[in-house]
């Protein structure tokens, strides 16, 4: 039987990992077991070559509950549970790497054209490190903007979806790694509620009633004028 406290055994996980991963424990426990809720770093692909009858972890800490973070956690104690990141990227189609999400009707008030042209600025600065963008949602606009995302050249990098179930939504919110909400018009904003329940960063038009209430800027997010694509260009 064995315990890591996985900040203490930080050192021990990485420089023993080869030794360890011989040894199959009875009992497995990781305390403080958030801090390998990030699947790219060598914490966590020393902790995952453990072995062990049975397994367990405590997180005293808030992991935000981010669906990659949780995936990674239950990877830990019960492999293959949940699946591949891989498997879930393919069955939402989703884009390579990190990507910014917007969830919206596509509707002339949610200025998603502005959104597409400021991104299309940000994705030539940037060229290959560019995060991709999602936007979810219907509406009449869908073929106009599909039309539009292939003229700025932007096609292998953004997704509009359509239709996502409300009971997908949380998949979307849990592998973003930003919501951008450039409303030109919103009463509320109830996405950007639930973006900052998943623990997600967020971008808020000021035209959003929610903006001056939930965004802290610099703590959880930015606001931006939805007029302005300098603005918007610098916040990504």
């Amino acid at each position: 039987h064995v315990t890591f406290t996985v900040p203490g055994a930080n050192r021990l996980l990485q420089q023993e990992a080869e030794g360890l991963k011989d040894v199959h424990f009875a009992t497995i426990v990781l305390d403080e077991a958030q801090m390998i809720k990030n699947a790219a770093t060598k914490r966590s692909s020393a902790a995952m070559t453990l072995a062990g009858g049975f397994r367990m972890i405590c997180t005293g800490t808030p992991i935000e509950h981010r669906l990659a973070e949780l995936w990674n956690l239950f990877r830990f104690i019960n492999p293959g549970l949940l699946g591949s990141e891989e498997r879930f990227r393919e069955r939402f189609h989703l884009p390579e790497g990190r990507f910014f999400l917007a969830v919206k009707r596509l509707a002339p008030e949610k200025n998603i054209p502005f959104l597409l042209r400021t991104y299309a600025r940000y994705r030539r600065e940037r060229g290959e490190e560019a995060w991709g963008l999602v936007v979810c949602g219907p509406g009449p606009l869908r073929d106009e903007l599909l039309r539009l995302v292939s003229d700025l050249g932007v096609g292998d990098k953004v997704l509009l979806p359509g239709f996502v179930a409300n009971t997908d939504i949380p998949c979307y919110m849990g592998l973003a790694s930003a919501y951008v909400q450039a409303s030109a018009s919103e009463p509320w904003g109830l996405a950007v509620n639930e973006a900052m329940a998943a623990g997600l960063p967020v971008l808020v038009s000021e035209a959003c009633g929610c903006s001056p209430e939930l965004v802290a800027p610099g703590r959880n997010g930015w606001t931006f004028d939805p007029r302005d694509e300098e603005a918007l260009l610098d916040l990504l």
